[in-house]
């Protein structure tokens, strides 16, 4: 699943949810992922973001250390993708899985992705990397990642993460989330969502600043546009798991048999057949770059079918 996501990847658990899984348009009976063809498997990681969600389970800062009877806060270790994959691995094994037809994930479930290629060449026969970073991930990312939680860390209640069993930094939540949502979209969502409406065409908003549609709707939340409710996200986002999630993936190599390298270790993934997706985002377009060396890198596996 991607970076503020869950193992909610199709339909619904019950009428009342708001939205089915994020994949619900592609992962069913007859779809491209189908279901009559495919089981389909979906697992959340390690410190998801999500710890208040019922549905979700985890285990991060905010699980409860057995020596101290308190969360882990502060003491639970940068945990990785890696980490991650290597936990969903030992899933598979208990239920007797012996092979994956294909692994894939959009965004953070692309890291993951990757993951499962380099670790596991023998076990996944395919490899589909969507909205993904590409080989590695960019130092221009590994500064957007600080950027994303700076708001937590700059909240009083934040504490230096000793918040537990006080008020949470929902402030510092909410203001991370805007950042994540904004730099996660393509300006073209805004244009065609949002464009230059205003939120109270009553009020002259030269006289009422912040009446711009988009940034009301960042500071309130929507129930039309889960992305940007703020409210409901505050609900389930876990302030301290937002800060792993981020340090794990430019803190430790996510991808590379090298020590404290952000690279991807190509040769033990280029033996899967493999498809990159990329974003269309003028900012990251070194995504280009990589999806034009993977038919160099292995021709024969991303020939035309």
């Amino acid at each position: 699943h991607f970076y503020s996501g869950t193992s909610h990847a199709a339909g619904k658990y019950k009428e009342t949810d708001a939205a089915p899984g994020y994949w619900n348009s592609i992962i069913g009976p007859g779809k491209a992922i189908d279901t009559n063809k495919y089981f389909v498997l979906s697992a959340d990681t390690f410190a998801n973001l999500n710890t208040k969600d019922p549905n979700v389970f985890t285990t991060g800062p905010s699980s409860i250390n057995p020596d101290t009877g308190k969360p882990y806060g502060m003491s639970f270790p940068v945990v990785s993708m890696r980490d991650s994959v290597r936990v969903h691995k030992a899933l598979l094994d208990s239920l007797g899985v012996k092979k994956l037809a294909a692994v894939a994930g959009a965004s953070g479930g692309s890291i993951q992705a990757m993951e499962w290629g380099a670790l596991y060449p023998d076990f996944v026969a395919r490899v589909i990397h969507v909205i993904g970073p590409g080989f590695d991930i960019h130092p221009y990312v590994v500064g957007l990642l600080d950027v994303w939680v700076t708001p937590i860390r700059l909240d009083p209640r934040w504490n230096g993460g000793d918040y537990y069993g006080r008020e949470e930094p929902l402030d510092g939540v909410a203001q991370a989330l805007k950042i994540v949502t904004l730099t996660a979209r393509h300006w073209g969502w805004a244009e065609r969502t949002f464009g230059y409406k205003f939120a109270d065409e009553k009020k002259d908003p030269a006289a009422a600043p912040g009446n711009n549609l988009l940034e009301v709707r960042l500071q309130v939340g929507n129930d039309r546009h889960p992305a940007l409710n703020i409210k409901v996200l505050e609900g389930h986002v876990q302030e301290m798991c937002l800060l792993e999630s981020a340090q794990g993936l430019n803190v430790r190599p996510w991808a590379s048999h090298v020590t404290n390298s952000c690279q991807i270790t190509r040769k033990p993934v280029v033996p899967h057949r493999g498809a990159l997706f990329g974003l269309v985002l003028r900012r990251i377009l070194w995504q280009e770059s990589e999806k034009g060396e993977l038919p160099t890198l292995a021709p024969e596996y991303f020939a035309p079918q």
